[in-house]
């Protein structure tokens, strides 16, 4: 697997959540697994407010071939 990088500074995100899934731990770092890598969920007092919690969270994290979605929540932050 890839070697991930900017788990650790994420991971001191106030109200960030973070989920492993296709990870593993090889001799201290953490590497992917294949699959959907890491589940990010950032907690607000609003959906703009968790939602810059998560993005500022995935901008921190990057493994070679890593994305993610940017368009979670857009359908709620429209009707506003």
């Amino acid at each position: 697997g890839k070697e991930i990088f900017g788990l650790a500074a994420a991971e001191n995100i106030h109200n960030l959540l973070i989920f492993h899934a296709g990870t593993k731990s090889k001799r201290g770092k953490w590497r992917t697994a294949g699959g959907r890598v890491l589940n990010l969920v950032g907690l607000g007092s609003d959906l703009p407010a968790a939602l810059k919690v998560a993005y500022q969270g995935a901008n921190l994290i990057n493994f070679q071939g890593a994305y993610y979605r940017s368009d979670i929540g857009w359908r709620e932050l429209a009707r506003k």
